[in-house]
C-alpha cells in the first residue's frame, strides 16, 4: 500500500518537476526527490572510485609506486586492459551458451 501511495503522489507532482527541482529537491514534499537524486549520484561516484575501475584507471600510478619504469607500467596497464576485454568476450559467449541462471547458481 505504501508503494501505491508513493506512486499516486509521484503522478500528482510529475508535471511540476524539472531536472533542477529534482536535483535540489525543490517542491518535492514527501517524495524527497532531492535526497533520492543526490544519493544516486554519489553512489555512482563512489562506485567509480573503488573496485576494479579504480585499479584500471590508476594502474600506471600503482605500478609506478611498485618501482616499475614508465614504459613498463604503460605496457602492463595496456595488457591488463586487453585481458579485461578478452575476459568480457569469453563471459558473453559462455553466458549465452550455458545460461545465466546456471552461472548465477554456480558463482
Amino acid at each position: 500500500q505504501d508503494i501505491v501511495a508513493s506512486c499516486e503522489i509521484e503522478r500528482e507532482n510529475f508535471q511540476k518537476q524539472t531536472y533542477y527541482h529534482m536535483l535540489f529537491g525543490i517542491r518535492s514534499g514527501k517524495l524527497h526527490t532531492g535526497r533520492r537524486v543526490q544519493l544516486v549520484i554519489w553512489l555512482q561516484i563512489m562506485q567509480e572510485w573503488v573496485g576494479i575501475a579504480g585499479v584500471t584507471i590508476y594502474a600506471p600510478t600503482i605500478f609506478g609506486i611498485a618501482g616499475m619504469s614508465p614504459s613498463k607500467r604503460q605496457w602492463i596497464s595496456g595488457l591488463n586492459n586487453i585481458f579485461y576485454m578478452f575476459s568480457t568476450l569469453i563471459c558473453v559467449f559462455t553466458l549465452d551458451r550455458i545460461g545465466r541462471r546456471w552461472t548465477l547458481y554456480r558463482g
